[in-house]
């Protein structure tokens, strides 16, 4: 894939960490430290092409859902949509640390995911109003009345 593009992103999700498809160790020596990497399983982390740490992302659902389920609950959805999903998406991607710093990894890290959780929760919440099933309206742009109602509601 590195031979394709600059940056190959390289998901091997499978679980138990033993029967993973492939090791970051081995993706970042084949792509020559430039592929983004991140796993389904725990793994150390990798030598970078400079001889840096680089950790590597566990992708599961621990940093999308609850995004999800907390903006489904603040605005009372009457049902979780494919645009509410397509926006937590996106808030997600925009969370991204490679965003800003091409050498950081994939996705955030655990310990971030409250503040990801209110952008994600954000995003779903406004993708629920404009799609007309959410229970409670806080007004499209009201950026500052949703955030306040994720800050009630959460504990």
């Amino acid at each position: 894939m590195s031979q394709h593009v600059d940056r190959p992103i390289i998901f091997p999700l499978s679980n138990p960490t033993k029967l993973s498809e492939a090791d970051p160790r081995d993706v970042m020596a084949w792509s020559e430290g430039r592929a983004l990497v991140a796993t389904g399983s725990p793994f150390p982390d990798v030598e970078g092409k400079s001889g840096e740490k680089l950790r590597v992302a566990e992708c599961n659902n621990a940093l999308i859902y609850p995004g999800i389920g907390l903006g489904a609950l603040v605005c009372q959805a009457k049902l979780v949509t494919s645009d509410m999903l397509y926006a937590a998406s996106c808030a997600l991607a925009s969370s991204a640390p490679c965003v800003k710093d091409r050498d950081a990894p994939l996705l955030p890290r655990i310990k971030n995911v409250r503040d990801v959780s209110r952008k994600i929760a954000v995003a779903v919440i406004k993708a629920a109003s404009k799609s007309g099933v959410a229970g409670v309206s806080f007004g499209q742009d009201d950026d500052d009345a949703i955030m306040q109602a994720i800050k009630n509601f959460i504990w």
